[in-house]
Formats: C-alpha cells, structure tokens, sequence
C-alpha cells in the first residue's frame, strides 16, 4: 500500500516537469508501479480476506471480487469528477493522501489468530 500511496502522489508531480521526453519515461515507470502496487495490494488483500474467513473461502473470495469489481467501476467517474473540479495534481493527490490514511487505519489494528489443527 505504501508504494502505491507514493507512487500516485509521485505522479501528481509529474506536472511541475516541463520537459516532454523526461516527462513520458516518468509517467511510464509512475503507471507501471501504480499497476505493480494495485496488484501486490490485490493478492494481499484476498490473503487478509481467506485468513479472515478460513472455513469459508468462497466468501472471501466473493468479497474481495465484489470490492475490486467496485473499485474498478466507481474509479472512472471519481477520478474524471476530480479531474474536472480540481485539476490534473489533486486526481492523483487526493486517493495517495487516502491510501496513506488508509495504512495508518488498517496496519495498527491486531490480526485474528488463527489456529489450524494440525492432528486432524
């Protein structure tokens, strides 16, 4: 999560670079990250979501498709609204700034512990 909460605010300063070939290979590398950061943080996710739930994988994995599938539809009009509104730097620093709150809710909480009987 903290790569891609650095990355997107990352690209959001791309627009302070005003030389045009410096500024494709920066969004380049910047968007291939974003899509590593967005996969790492895919599979974490399903892991946290099976090892919540580890007598029912089928809800797991119903809920981790039913969060990404909506955070796929919902994204398109958020970052467009953003666009429109407030300009090219906030599309990007506004969900960084959200992923990094994101990560200092969500890693201090205690994870379940979870015993798995081994003598069965």
């Amino acid at each position: 999560m903290l790569l891609l909460s650095l990355t997107l605010l990352g690209m959001a300063m791309t627009s302070f670079i005003s030389d045009t070939p410096y500024f494709k290979y920066l969004s380049l590398a910047l968007t291939l990250t974003i899509g590593l950061g967005t996969g790492v943080n895919g599979v974490s996710g399903f892991f946290s979501l099976v090892s919540f739930f580890p007598s029912d994988v089928a809800l797991a994995t119903a809920l981790g498709e039913l969060s990404g599938s909506a955070s796929l539809a919902i994204s398109p009009f958020f970052g467009s609204f953003l666009y429109s509104k407030l300009g090219f730097i906030y599309t990007y620093i506004i969900p960084g700034l959200v992923t990094l709150l994101s990560i200092a809710l969500i890693f201090p909480l205690p994870l379940p512990v979870l015993c798995v009987d081994t003598t069965a």
